[in-house]
């Protein structure tokens, strides 16, 4: 279809629901590669755990997920999955980088679901910006009894215009001072769209 190809053709997502959040992952990006004797795929999942779900899109438990594809989070998921598949992985910069790399996805204005339901503090120069790695989550990260290689989820979050122009004025550093004041924040790892910015 024109997007970056994960390990197979399997594409998938998962919705999980926990407590008044949401958790949207993908369901994937760890398949063996079809002609791969080790490794499983890009050894990772990424995952978004969000309470900010428009009300209206928010499909009820037990029932189906269709209006949470409408979400900005899923349209966050995916872009963030594609870029992921584009680059073949990014264990080894996750690795190289300390467990988290920052990022950004240009265009946010071209997106109606960004730019209706994200808030505009979030956006800097018609960009959203992400920690991907950290913090991290309340919960293991790691993908037990995987066959062939280690597999680890990958939360994305969020950042604020703020936070995404201190990194880019700064680096690796500056990189790691908002990850750190995030992670002791009561939000941590959560896309919450109602935080104040930590910088």
């Amino acid at each position: 279809m024109g997007e970056p190809a994960w390990p197979t053709l399997r594409q998938a997502y998962r919705v999980v629901r926990r407590g008044s959040s949401v958790i949207l992952a993908t369901d994937g990006m760890s398949d063996p590669f079809d002609d791969a004797e080790e490794g499983n795929g890009f050894e990772m999942e990424l995952m978004l755990e969000t309470a900010h779900i428009p009300d209206e899109l928010a499909d009820p438990p037990g029932g189906g997920i269709d209006r949470l594809k409408e979400s900005w989070a899923f349209d966050v998921l995916v872009t963030m999955a594609s870029t992921v598949a584009g680059v073949g992985g990014i264990v080894d910069r996750l690795d190289d980088f300390g467990g988290f790399i920052s990022t950004e996805a240009p265009g946010a204005s071209g997106s109606p679901r960004i730019a209706g339901q994200v808030p505009s503090r979030f956006i800097l120069d018609d960009s959203l910006g992400f920690l991907l790695g950290a913090p991290t989550p309340d919960f293991p990260v790691s993908v037990p009894g995987m066959p062939l290689s280690p597999v680890r989820i990958v939360p994305i979050v969020l950042l604020t215009a703020e936070e995404l122009a201190y990194i880019r004025k700064g680096g690796a550093a500056e990189r790691a001072e908002v990850a750190r004041r995030l992670a002791a924040s009561p939000t941590g790892h959560r896309c919450d769209l109602e935080r104040a910015s930590v910088i």
